[in-house]
């Protein structure tokens, strides 16, 4: 339960960290022209036919290569590091570090300035 804490606390406040340097940004250059949520593209997705077909391909090369790479790091400690050996009782802080850590975290940055 500690490490949840941890990892959800830390998780919000890169979240946090991470959105601000984008909301300064658009709140100087980009305020009167458009809402701060239209301005990094954040919006409904529209799918057309051949999207799941895609989505589907580019899954299961990214699984492929990440089994792969897995295979050839195996031994070698990683950020996950901390998760292993605890079972599912390490089910919500894996999800916690991966999508509010470095998924979530990412996307702000990287929509936020590119």
């Amino acid at each position: 339960m500690e490490l949840l804490v941890n990892k959800l606390g830390s998780g919000i406040f890169q979240v946090l960290l991470f959105s601000a340097l984008p909301f300064v940004w658009w709140v100087i250059t980009a305020r009167k022209s458009e809402g701060f949520f239209q301005w990094p593209g954040i919006r409904k997705v529209v799918a057309d036919k051949g999207f799941a077909k895609t989505f589907v391909l580019v899954f299961s090369v990214f699984l492929g290569l990440s089994v792969g790479i897995l295979f050839v790091l195996r031994g070698v400690d990683m950020a996950t590091s901390e998760f292993s050996g605890r079972g599912p009782a390490a089910l919500p802080e894996a999800i916690v570090y991966a999508f509010v850590s470095t998924a979530l975290s990412e996307e702000i940055i990287f929509r936020g300035f590119c």
